[in-house]
């Protein structure tokens, strides 16, 4: 797996923007009232970006703002606007490109900005809402980072207004990790974990009957091996699905949505494959779930805020430590509860299944990753643009 598979498309699009983004910055610096929305290489409506704009973008609109979200996929582009009319874009072409340059506002996910090149922050409030808890470590912090790399970082710099940090606890590290100063950085809600306190029952369909339980099962992905399922010694995956099924437990597989593979071999009557496919977004239906098993995936930080079970799988800790590394010591980022073998993986089953596992240790946690805000996340964000705003008039 190719963790920098990205990084010409990256590349591209920078120099593909450069004129025009220092042009837009020195001399033609009018913006409209327009909020422009993006996430990841600008084709994915996922992450904070996605959670903010489906939250709020009636807010925006009231006040008067038009809202934009950047889809380069014309198929995608066509499906969401079915949903939201006149709402999703492109930033091929020129024209558009100058569109997106004349808004005053932009919000994103990741680094890939709805236009690329320098000094796109000047007149304009650019915010890095990020797309989750920096358990693992990112950008300039990453091991073995490379000079393109920090190039990279050293542009965006100049780029983005303000980052997001989800708690206090993170602000440093975040303003590290992307090379700016501290004061480029704001400790605020991330606006998906609203989805997280809205119970839908979109996994209804997926539980045998109302007293089933569903366990998601998502380990992150790993740019030095392919990542293990299930990896216990004497495990096998016939009893292991009859065991879940004895318990009325059904577990759902999902990897890194950016980072799939096939996963047919697992899929049995109580183990499900629960990718991107049928579930975009997976803040989305974190309320539906009973219990959360991962590795080193920040998922677990939001999923911390439901006082539910939490299980942790790190099988290959030393040489993810070595590789990729961890904003903090990992026994420090995470609750006590570790599946090392067969055992420990059933046993926590069947505290899921018999409503007695023990939350206690993951209160401190949830306080020390996540910011709560006396309003919601979405309104926290919604106002903290609104001022920024005001700021550049």
């Amino acid at each position: 797996m190719n963790k920098h598979k990205y990084s010409l498309l990256k590349l591209f699009n920078f120099f593909s923007g450069f004129v025009l983004s220092w042009i837009y910055a020195f001399f033609l610096v009018k913006r409209e009232k327009r909020i422009i929305f993006s996430s990841t290489n600008n084709k994915h409506f996922i992450f904070n970006s996605k959670s903010l704009f489906m939250d709020q973008k009636s807010n925006f609109e009231a006040v008067g703002f038009e809202v934009f979200f950047v889809i380069n996929d014309p198929i995608k582009r066509a499906q969401l606007n079915k949903q939201f009319p006149n709402s999703f874009i492109s930033n091929k072409g020129i024209k558009n490109k100058i569109f997106i340059l004349q808004s005053a506002v932009w919000v994103i996910s990741t680094l890939d900005l709805p236009v690329a090149g320098l000094f796109l922050a000047r007149k304009r409030f650019v915010y890095h809402l990020g797309h989750g808890t920096p358990i693992k470590n990112i950008g300039l912090m990453e091991a073995r980072c490379s000079l393109i790399k920090r190039f990279y970082y050293k542009i965006h710099a100049t780029n983005i207004s303000l980052f997001l940090s989800p708690s206090l606890f993170f602000k440093q590290y975040i303003a590290d990790a992307f090379g700016v100063s501290v004061e480029k950085t704001i400790v605020a809600p991330q606006p998906r974990i609203d989805a997280l306190f809205s119970t839908t029952n979109n996994l209804d369909k997926l539980r045998g009957n109302e007293h089933t339980k569903l366990i998601l099962y998502c380990p992150t992905w790993r740019p030095f091996a392919t990542t293990e399922l299930f990896p216990f010694e004497g495990v096998e995956l016939k009893k292991l699905n009859l065991f879940l099924a004895q318990r009325n437990i059904k577990i759902l597989l999902r990897l890194h949505p950016l980072f799939e593979g096939n996963l047919s071999q697992y899929e049995r009557s109580n183990i499900m494959i629960f990718d991107s496919k049928l579930c975009p977004e997976i803040s989305d239906v974190l309320a539906d779930i009973d219990a959360l098993i991962t590795d080193y995936s920040s998922i677990y930080c939001d999923y911390y805020l439901l006082d539910r079970p939490v299980g942790f799988i790190p099988y290959d800790l030393e040489k993810y430590t070595k590789k990729i590394g961890f904003s903090f010591d990992y026994k420090a980022l995470t609750s006590d509860c570790y599946l090392n073998n067969l055992t420990q993986f059933q046993d926590f089953i069947d505290d899921v299944a018999e409503d007695k596992f023990d939350t206690s240790a993951q209160n401190e946690m949830k306080n020390r990753f996540n910011f709560i805000a006396e309003q919601s996340a979405g309104m926290f964000n919604y106002e903290l643009i609104l001022e920024k705003y005001r700021e550049l008039l």
